[in-house]
């Protein structure tokens, strides 16, 4: 018994030892790299409309929101906002913005088709439903205005 145990486990050995003595084996590089990302996503559209007033005041301003969701992996950007065409004399659209950890606001930013700086110093944050918060006002004097739609435009940049 003693002899077939030994026989055995020789050939096991031997048949093991020479597997691994004809084994091949082979490498290769993997590249790898992560390219500066700096994406938003707008959630909501906004529709404001101002339909009353206080006896001998202007009218009251109306307000709505939306929000936003960013992500990105650089550092000493900011956030900026612009509309696609100017409100007439006398109309005003400000936009309190909600920032992601480590960022700064902005709290009643008159927007126009002039980039204005609403969120600064971003560092590197993915994060979501910060809040998109408008204020629309009138003066009396500015009249009426018909239903009119603006493209608001938020650009992440140096």
């Amino acid at each position: 018994m003693k002899s077939f145990r030994f026989l055995a486990l020789a050939v096991l050995v031997a048949f093991g030892g020479s597997a691994n003595a004809f084994a091949q084996s082979d490498g290769h590089t993997v590249t790898l790299a992560v390219s500066s990302i700096n994406v938003l996503a707008i959630t909501g559209n906004v529709e404001l409309t101002i339909s009353a007033a206080t006896p001998g005041s202007n009218p009251d301003p109306v307000s709505g929101s939306a929000s936003y969701a960013i992500t990105t992996n650089d550092t000493s950007k900011k956030i900026t906002a612009s509309t696609d065409q100017n409100l007439a004399a006398g109309f005003t659209l400000e936009v309190d913005v909600d920032a992601p950890a480590g960022a700064t606001g902005s709290t009643g930013t008159s927007l126009s088709t002039s980039a204005v700086d609403v969120v600064t110093n971003l560092a590197t944050v993915a994060e979501a439903g910060m809040g998109l918060d408008y204020t629309f006002t009138a003066t009396a004097a500015a009249g009426t205005l018909a239903s009119t739609g603006l493209t608001v435009t938020y650009t992440i940049t140096n």
